[in-house]
């Protein structure tokens, strides 16, 4: 089956605000293992990153969240500790990836049945782009150590229920 890696919300505005910073650098290493891995077995990567719509939003990021997910703000792009190459980037402005057709129109042209999700926030763009991907009838996989949430505890449920169900599958990135 052909693979696509998706790489969500892995810029600097963002990891930094995550309170333990050793869960990021195991998240920074774990995403950097997983492109080394996909680019030697020749799986397509895209990277995704968000940007907040709307003047009360953007006006709110900027008030009280540092201008975190605003282009302009000088942490908009992908943290420059991620082996970021030359791959495809892509914007959202929702949290479901598969919403904005570029995107998914991406994935389609790549052939992938299967999407590989990595980054961060588990319990929001996460958790959203992996139910916009089954419903596009994709099988999801997750890596092990791939992704971080600023509620852990409430990632790991909602982790540990869909494994549990079997529409997510969990594999370590050297499997892929």
């Amino acid at each position: 089956m052909e693979k696509a890696l998706i790489v969500i919300d892995v810029q600097t505005c963002y990891l930094k605000q995550k309170k333990d910073q050793k869960d990021v650098d195991q998240l920074i290493a774990t995403v950097n293992d997983t492109l080394k891995n996909a680019r030697e077995k020749q799986i397509p990567i895209l990277f995704v990153e968000h940007e907040y719509e709307g003047r009360l939003i953007r006006w709110m990021m900027k008030k009280f969240m540092g201008g975190a997910g605003l282009r302009e703000s000088k942490d908009f792009a992908t943290d420059p500790r991620i082996d970021k190459q030359n791959e495809t980037t892509m914007i959202k402005t929702t949290g479901d990836c598969f919403q904005n057709a570029e995107i998914a129109n991406w994935v389609i042209e790549q052939g992938a049945k299967d999407v590989v999700i990595v980054g961060q926030d588990g319990m929001y763009c996460i958790k959203s782009s992996i139910i916009g991907a089954l419903k596009n009838s994709y099988n999801v996989l997750l890596v092990e150590g791939g992704v971080i949430a600023q509620n852990q505890k409430g990632w790991n449920s909602f982790k540990q229920k869909m494994v549990a169900s079997g529409e997510v599958l969990l594999t370590d990135f050297k499997l892929l």
